[in-house]
């Protein structure tokens, strides 16, 4: 069987039109209608039914089977062909998001005095959100991740690492900055400067004002935490990090627990695929992380 006639096919389902799925591959209409031929002969029945020569009705039930099935091989080869191009390039593409390598290196036990065991690897930075969806896509073959809940894919194996308290941000001039624990309500008339939606942070924001009435504003969304940092220390604005993502240096930016009933947690998990290969130097990585583990 073609894999070919089977991207045709998921297609056509998709868009319900022989000549549109044609140009969408950039051959003749002549060429979808015997690939879907070969595969009605291929299994022994019809999978579509026709309104004219070039529109599809509706797809059968055995067309619906075969069309779920195609879509997760269609997905599983291109999977494929990302880990063959990642081995033969020699580089594993890993994904760290910025506020958890800053927790690996300051406060990591055994992380190395140099960054020599990093060659090996390809570092991809950024958020979560991003990074987790590069990771089920096939782009990545291995990825920290923060998430607001235990994180729980099916897809991939994951290790569970530690947590840490989300907290609110501030300049030591601002006004809350002396205080021990604060509540969200106090904040709705705070310039909100956020990671955007490539983050978790964003999601934990979005939770807590939607207990509120929605009445809390963000100023702006940045991909960038040392810009937003930098802000929030000028006090522009306050924003929603763990503490962890502070240096020992920063010392212009004070860390305040939210209230206990409004606690949220930043879950930190590695993932790699189960087909991956564990190479020496990941599996000594691996073993690293797992000394931050609680």
């Amino acid at each position: 069987m073609n894999t070919r006639d089977l991207e045709y096919f998921v297609q056509l389902a998709e868009s319900k039109s022989f000549t549109e799925v044609a140009q969408h591959f950039h051959v003749s209409q002549p060429t979808i209608t015997y690939a879907i031929k070969r595969l009605e002969e291929k299994f022994g029945t019809t999978l579509v039914e026709k309104t004219t020569a070039n529109r599809v009705d509706h797809l059968t039930q055995t067309g619906h089977i075969l069309a779920g099935h195609a879509r997760q091989i269609m997905q599983d080869l291109s999977k494929l062909e990302k880990a063959m191009e990642h081995a033969r390039l020699g580089k594993i593409e890993v994904g760290f998001p910025p506020i958890i390598m800053n927790e690996f290196f300051e406060h990591c036990p055994s992380a190395p005095k140099n960054l020599n065991f990093l060659r090996q690897f390809h570092l991809i930075c950024g958020g979560s959100q991003e990074l987790r969806k590069r990771l089920l896509e096939g782009d990545l073959d291995f990825s920290l991740l923060g998430s607001l809940r235990p994180l729980n894919l099916e897809q991939v194996i994951t290790v569970p690492l530690y947590r840490r308290e989300l907290v609110l941000l501030v300049s030591k001039e601002h006004s809350l900055a002396q205080q021990r624990e604060v509540a969200f309500q106090d904040l709705l008339s705070e310039d909100f400067i956020l990671l955007d939606e490539h983050n978790i942070h964003l999601t934990a924001f979005d939770a807590l004002n939607k207990r509120n009435g929605g009445r809390a504003k963000v100023a702006t969304q940045l991909d960038n935490l040392p810009l937003i940092k930098k802000m929030v220390a000028e006090n522009l604005g306050v924003t929603i990090l763990t503490a962890s993502a502070l240096s020992k240096l920063e010392k212009d930016l004070v860390a305040i627990p939210f209230v206990p009933q409004e606690k949220i947690y930043f879950h930190v998990a590695y993932a790699y695929s189960p087909e991956l290969y564990l190479t020496e130097e990941l599996k000594e990585f691996m073993a690293l992380l797992d000394t931050m583990k609680e």
